[in-house]
């Protein structure tokens, strides 16, 4: 199936960072695990988790309130019809947990990083300090799970999503994110799900459905 975009509702702003990130670190672990999601090994993942605990301290001030623009975007057009229970995977400080609380009668946020969920500002959402390629999560059992500037485990996805749940991928500076894959890879690594894809603000999403038949 082809990927359909969506028209682009809210508008670009100016000043955003115009920053190539082709060549980050991230990106080259993203498009690893978009390959395989075997390439998740514990040596990156201590590479990973040593990184954003380095970054926790500040992660909250550098981040701009334009980044919010692709979630709420994502949120209000990706027709999500089961909203029971949501997992936020990559949720670092919560930042973003805030707009999807409101989204799902029950959420579920996790991050690899401790101390990034110690710099967590919502504390009435349900925080797990746990790998994205393990989680302690019952089969079919989550609505809708979203990753915003985090991977993507394909195999580990398709185990806990419920059979008519959808993946809300979403990069808040787009292209620019470190870690971000373009329409053509989500394309490929979902060849047989309805993916739908939008530009909002700096960022841009994907929504992806019927998973379960890749």
């Amino acid at each position: 199936m082809s990927v359909i975009y969506l028209e682009q509702n809210i508008p670009t702003l100016d000043g955003k960072p115009v920053v190539d990130n082709s060549s980050h670190p991230m990106r080259k672990i993203t498009n690893l695990i978009a390959q395989n999601d075997g390439n998740w090994s514990e040596e990156v993942s201590k590479q990973v988790s040593s990184l954003f605990s380095s970054l926790a301290p500040n992660w909250n001030s550098s981040r701009h309130q334009y980044t919010k623009d692709p979630v709420i975007d994502a949120l209000r057009r990706s027709e999500l019809k089961d909203t029971n229970i949501g997992l936020e995977i990559g949720c670092g400080t919560g930042i973003y947990s805030s707009l999807l609380k409101d989204a799902f009668k029950s959420l579920i946020s996790v991050d690899l990083s401790i101390d990034m969920l110690c710099e967590c500002s919502v504390k009435d959402s349900f925080y797990i300090q746990g790998d994205a390629m393990n989680l302690p999560i019952r089969d079919d059992s989550i609505s809708a799970i979203v990753l915003i500037n985090c991977f993507l485990f394909k195999t580990e996805m398709k185990r806990i999503l419920k059979p008519a749940g959808k993946i809300l991928f979403i990069s808040t500076s787009g292209d620019s994110t470190p870690i971000y894959l373009s329409p053509e890879q989500i394309e490929s690594i979902y060849p047989n799900s309805d993916i739908k894809t939008a530009v909002a603000g700096w960022g841009s999403w994907y929504s992806i459905e019927n998973i379960k038949t890749n």
